[in-house]
């Protein structure tokens, strides 16, 4: 294997980490916030439109984070570079942990409630109760520090898979 096919691989497994990090941090940032100030008829419907956009493109990106990852850690092996292999191997479960902490934390604990919500809303008429209301935002704020804590995940794995390729 190349140094330039080594290069290659640390540029994109780490840009693709970080990115997807930065997305996934930017929904707490900026969108979450929007969607607390707003009222319950429109945030369900925009909070859903973000899982869908979501589920598109934050999987992919973050299991080719983790395969490039991984690829490097087996070269890294091969080459007798344990270090970095040790490093690649970090890196790729900094990314990985987000897809068990998505699905065994987070739908159970808020995304499915939203999107249950969302579904008997409409089916209602877009009738909203106070107590349904104030069950949305708290489900809202517990969605907003699972969804940084994924963020930060994941970019743990891109700066530990930065400093891994920076030690050579």
């Amino acid at each position: 294997m190349s140094e330039k096919q080594v290069l290659a691989a640390d540029i994109l497994s780490t840009t693709t980490a970080l990115l997807t990090s930065g997305a996934i941090l930017s929904i707490s940032l900026f969108e979450i916030p929007n969607l607390l100030s707003t009222p319950s008829t429109t945030s369900l419907p925009q909070l859903r439109a973000l899982f869908s956009r979501g589920s598109h493109v934050v999987p992919p990106a973050a299991s080719a984070s983790l395969a490039i990852y991984a690829w490097l850690a087996y070269h890294a092996d091969r080459a007798g570079h344990l270090d970095r292999r040790n490093g690649y191997v970090a890196a790729a479960v900094g990314v990985a942990s987000i897809m068990p902490f998505t699905t065994l934390v987070m739908l159970p604990a808020a995304n499915g409630r939203l999107i249950e919500m969302e579904e008997n809303r409409k089916r209602r008429g877009g009738e909203v109760s106070g107590g349904e209301e104030r069950e949305e935002k708290e489900l809202l704020r517990r969605f907003w520090w699972m969804n940084t804590v994924r963020g930060l995940l994941m970019g743990v794995g891109g700066v530990v898979g930065i400093w891994t390729a920076m030690t050579r």
